[in-house]
């Protein structure tokens, strides 16, 4: 496996619109078409959405390229506040309003859903995964075939079967609401990993409400 995109979000001044500056490795940053309002800024750091299109909120894309639909998105994630729906997505197809995503509802819940032109598909969403306040997560999305998982702290908490998008698209980050530096979730060090790393074996972490 190789990582072909990297943005740690270092590069650029306060306020920089995400498109406006690079990353360090396959980071030109690209807004999707079905967002024509959508912005992502840099500050301290961080990405942060800070307007979003109504019905299809911001989504951008980097220019790596993935050699083909088998492969990881990641990021170091941070929960400033509990609100906001800012997260990871692959399989952006640029042409269409299709990918897959992962994110922290407001309730801290974990999120695996697929986007299409007709709405949104809750893929898993059964409340493993909670983090709290203040912490920073790796939070990843893993494509290989039909199997979409969820992981943080590189353990799976959802692993589903989906044959709704099979390009291999982009990698980038998404979000339905905004936020800023002191609310919402925080986005940084993302990363395009080529070659999904599903295994058979996979870990999977269960968290039992109340328990």
């Amino acid at each position: 496996m190789a990582v072909i995109s990297r943005d740690t979000f270092s590069n650029g001044a306060n306020w920089d619109d995400i498109e406006e500056r690079q990353g360090e490795l396959g980071a030109t940053w690209t807004k999707h078409q079905a967002t024509p309002g959508g912005r992502f800024y840099v500050f301290d750091g961080k990405v942060h959405c800070g307007q979003i299109s109504a019905g299809t909120g911001a989504l951008f894309y980097t220019n790596a390229v993935p050699s083909n639909a088998n492969y990881k998105v990641g990021c170091n994630y941070t929960m400033k506040t509990n609100i906001g729906h800012v997260g990871i997505a692959g399989r952006i197809q640029t042409g269409s309003h299709n990918y897959y995503y992962t994110y922290y509802d407001p309730s801290n819940v974990l999120v695996l859903a697929l986007r299409t032109p007709s709405g949104v598909t809750i893929l898993d969403n059964s409340n493993a995964g909670t983090i709290t306040v203040g912490q920073t997560v790796l939070l990843e999305l893993d494509m290989n075939g039909t199997t979409i998982r969820s992981l943080v702290d590189g353990v799976q908490i959802y692993s589903v079967t989906n044959s709704g998008i099979t390009l291999a698209g982009r990698g980038g980050v998404r979000s339905a609401t905004t936020n800023n530096a002191n609310t919402g979730k925080h986005i940084d060090d993302f990363t395009i990993t080529d070659g999904s790393s599903a295994r058979a074996t996979a870990r999977t972490r269960i968290i039992m409400s109340g328990l």
